[in-house]
């Protein structure tokens, strides 16, 4: 499977838009209360294998408090899909499948997981939308 097959499988099944921003190829997933959180797809190899990428951008690193970046690695310990997680000035959450190995179906449903949680935290700690 291609990337661009996986993405086109995931569209399909959840009727989520494939968009474009700053470059990058994801989804707009909706969110409760007319929210969203715009998840990127991305494609990198590991030695030999194809990955596929998902990352999601919460809010910046900056505004948080050490104890704040402690509790988000003390959460990575209880989510079932993706990890918290620094990319550049933006904390972030992420997950890695094999492209070779994953489905539409099970991208999909990880990518729903984390767009929630990362919809929940940009929330609940920056008080915004803006992911």
């Amino acid at each position: 499977m291609t990337l661009r097959e996986l993405i086109d499988g995931v569209s399909k099944i959840k009727g989520w838009k494939v968009l474009s921003e700053e470059g990058v190829t994801g989804f707009s997933v909706p969110q409760a209360g007319n929210r969203h959180q715009f998840v990127v797809m991305s494609e990198f190899r590991d030695e030999a294998h194809p990955m596929v990428r998902f990352t999601t951008r919460i809010g910046p690193v900056d505004r948080l408090e050490s104890n704040r970046l402690r509790s988000a690695l003390e959460l990575n310990l209880r989510l079932p899909h993706g990890c918290l997680a620094t990319d550049g000035v933006h904390l972030v959450m992420t997950g890695t499948r094999p492209l070779g190995t994953t489905t539409s179906q099970t991208t999909a449903d990880a990518i729903q997981f984390i767009a929630h949680q990362a919809d929940q935290y940009e929330k609940l700690i920056f008080n915004t939308d803006v992911h």
